[in-house]
């Protein structure tokens, strides 16, 4: 053997040793990046005075999980997001009329995993975009016959956990604008490759994720028969059955177990009627009351379930970091949103813009508003009920945005927001140019305001003396505040962390 020849065996056993441990470290990374989504370690944050970024959940990059959910918080840039979501996929062609999703064959190249039971030879699937496709669920008001109003439509539920509203409150089964959650028509879906936007809070997907794709992650996350537990409750088994079965009623037509046993019938498709008013009284009341049963039931059980597991009261924020998708949310500075929400809603026909005392009438419900997108439809319904404060509220959404949300961006940030998205999710392409038919669209809040009035309260609601008479005045502007704070540290820490991912924007 000549010198050469002995200097290449050399040289590919060095390169071939380094190469093995490399793949070693690299299986590792990727074990741990699946880890942090799989099996996430969740912190909680209540009143704690030390959130410093070990408290943030990791992620990882290139995820494939779906489905993907955008909350759009109204009046924070959510339009031009939407839209440019909604030109991510592939084959996209439909140009201003982005809202169609049936319009083209577009499609968001979803890996499938080898083990998934819907597709087990790991191909492609197609992820579709769908636009403020599903209603929202709220508590019926007491003493009449409606439920809020609000922008995808609302309908009455009585439930007060995020599983209350998931088992008592189904949405409708099958959607014409929102077909992602039926794989190739098969109604027991264990995934949904839904891409969605809307105005919808935070925990709306309870109603609309497919039953056994429920069932799965309940079984999945949440069974704990740990028997050599000196702490294990034998009753923690039977309450985790009971609402495991929940999850297999609410499959359409199934005779057991039984949706509603006091009529002896199972869940229908369609639990809810198509009319489109915000009444209750052309609602079937018998699946109506069923529902309202089912709802109640479930949420005694889970209530019970939670406190053996020895998790915080009024507290569900592990239950939605949980599921198995990515939520993405923009977040804007609160008094700065205030202010865009007191001309859009032409409050100033009612109130000066500096009357504090007036601002109860706007102010404060909107304050909570922003609390209820993070923290979850459930804490709206456990407000309604009077059930949770405004700190345990903004507890569980503080805990939403450290462990709930994969992606957190800041309005005045835009394109970093975009460079996000398409780092951590491997499906997404946010680099594609908007079509110019679909740009802009920016709503102008209050169009015919006096603006001579507009830029006096412009620099009201900069000033610092306006800002901290209320906060003192309405403690919920100030849980907001606390909040967008926390989606900043959140933001940073993210951007940190998908800055190593080897993906970049397109």
């Amino acid at each position: 053997m000549n010198c050469w020849r002995r200097i290449q065996l050399v040289v590919g056993l060095i390169t071939f040793t380094l190469t093995a441990l490399m793949m070693v470290e690299l299986s590792k990374l990727n074990n741990d990046i699946v880890i942090a989504i799989d099996n996430p370690t969740l912190v909680s944050t209540t009143n704690s005075s030390n959130n410093n970024n070990n408290n943030i959940r990791r992620w990882g990059c290139d995820r494939k999980e779906t489905p993907f959910i955008f909350i759009h918080i109204g009046k924070a840039g959510g339009g031009e997001i939407r839209r440019k979501i909604a030109a991510a996929a592939i084959d996209y062609n439909r140009g201003g009329d982005w809202r169609n999703s049936n319009k083209d064959d577009h499609y968001y190249p979803i890996i499938a995993d080898q083990d998934d039971d819907n597709d087990a030879n790991g191909s492609i699937r197609h992820g579709k975009f769908c636009n403020s496709g599903y209603q929202n669920f709220y508590i019926p008001n007491k003493g009449g016959n409606t439920v809020s109003k609000s922008f995808e439509g609302s309908k009455p539920c009585n439930a007060t956990t995020p599983l209350g509203h998931a088992i008592g409150c189904s949405g409708q089964y099958q959607q014409k604008r929102c077909q992602g959650c039926n794989m190739n028509g098969v109604s027991n879906s264990t995934i949904c490759d839904v891409i969605y936007v809307g105005h919808n809070m935070l925990g709306n997907e309870m109603h609309w994720l497919p039953p056994k794709y429920l069932s799965r992650w309940w079984h999945q996350y949440w069974y704990r028969n740990d028997n050599s537990s000196s702490s294990y409750n034998i009753s923690q088994d039977d309450y985790f059955d009971r609402i495991y079965q929940g999850f297999h009623s609410i499959m359409p037509n199934q005779q057991y177990p039984q949706w509603c046993t006091k009529n002896n019938i199972s869940r229908p498709y369609q639990i809810y009627s198509r009319n489109t008013d915000y009444t209750i009284d052309r609602e079937n009341p018998v699946l109506m009351e069923c529902s309202r049963i089912a709802a109640l039931k479930a949420d005694a059980e889970i209530e019970a379930y939670w406190k053996l597991l020895g998790n915080k009261p009024n507290n569900y924020s592990p239950l939605y970091a949980s599921l198995p998708l990515h939520r993405v949310v923009m977040l804007r500075e609160p008094i700065s949103w205030l202010k865009s929400k007191f001309y859009w809603h032409k409050e100033y026909l009612k109130c000066a813009c500096d009357d504090i005392k007036c601002a109860k009438n706007w102010a404060d419900s909107r304050a909570r508003l922003y609390i209820y997108y993070l923290c979850g439809e459930d804490c709206l319904s456990r407000y309604q009920t009077k059930t949770i404060t405004l700190e345990e509220m903004t507890n569980q959404a503080e805990d939403n945005l450290r462990n709930s949300f994969s992606v957190v961006g800041l309005l005045n940030e835009t394109e970093s927001f975009y460079d996000m998205i398409e780092m951590r999710l491997s499906y997404m392409n946010m680099s594609q140019r908007l079509p110019a038919e679909l740009s802009g669209g920016r709503h102008a809040s209050g169009k015919g305001k006096n603006i001579t009035e507009y830029n006096r309260c412009s620099d009201v609601f900069e000033s610092e003396t306006f800002r901290q008479r209320l906060r003192e005045e309405y403690p919920s502007v100030a849980a907001a505040e606390r909040l967008y704070y926390l989606g900043v540290e959140v933001n940073r820490f993210q951007n940190e962390e998908l800055q190593h991912c080897t993906r970049k924007r397109r």
